[in-house]
């Protein structure tokens, strides 16, 4: 059985996409992505992102009509291509598919911090989880950088890669959604309050 929240607060007045639920023993900052509400109807949405796999069925449809029309022998191999094409190219649109609901930062004070992703379509749900313990967290920085022709600010936390201290990594926090400064503001100073802090 999930705990129940305690508290839900929205503590930056400009962005209500961001909340802070409070848990017994553990804190979590959520962002929901609010160009999901945005968007367009889900078939609709849907039928686009899967426009290039329906563009394939229809050429192997129309290659296997020529073929049997002019009677001409079918390779072998052809299912297997067509095969390999649309596990790719359901692979390359399940970003496309499987829209990120939310992301959550779960800071757990005594063991570290999860970063979560969560995706939803018509009610399928996964999520994704990466555990940093806090013995290989090192810090958190928030830096800007470039997508496309925009400036945008990111949040990352410095982890050790193992336990010998020899290799160094990165985690982007919120890496789907990108959120405002202010909301990586508030989430950078809960982590480096909560859980980096304490010894």
């Amino acid at each position: 059985m999930l705990p129940t929240a305690i508290d839900r607060q929205y503590p930056v007045p400009d962005h209500p996409e961001l909340s802070i639920i409070q848990y017994p023993g553990y804190q979590e900052y959520r962002v929901e992505n609010q160009n999901l509400a945005l968007s367009h109807d889900t078939l609709t949405a849907t039928f686009v992102s899967l426009r290039p796999l329906l563009i394939l069925l229809l050429v192997a449809v129309c290659f296997r009509m020529v073929k049997i029309q002019t009677k001409q022998p079918v390779p072998s191999n052809s299912l297997i291509i067509y095969s390999v094409g649309i596990v790719f190219l359901l692979w390359t649109t399940k970003s496309t598919i499987f829209k990120v609901s939310y992301e959550s930062v779960v800071l757990l004070p005594p063991h570290g911090i999860q970063l979560e992703t969560h995706r939803d379509f018509s009610g399928v749900r996964t999520c994704t989880k990466r555990f940093i313990p806090k013995a290989n967290l090192r810090g958190a920085f928030i830096n800007e950088g470039l997508k496309g022709w925009n400036v945008i600010y990111y949040l990352a936390v410095v982890k050790r890669s193992n336990l010998r201290g020899a290799d160094f990594g990165l985690e982007l926090v919120y890496e789907n959604i990108l959120p405002s400064h202010a909301i990586l503001l508030r989430t950078f100073e809960a982590i480096l309050e909560t859980t980096l802090s304490n010894p």
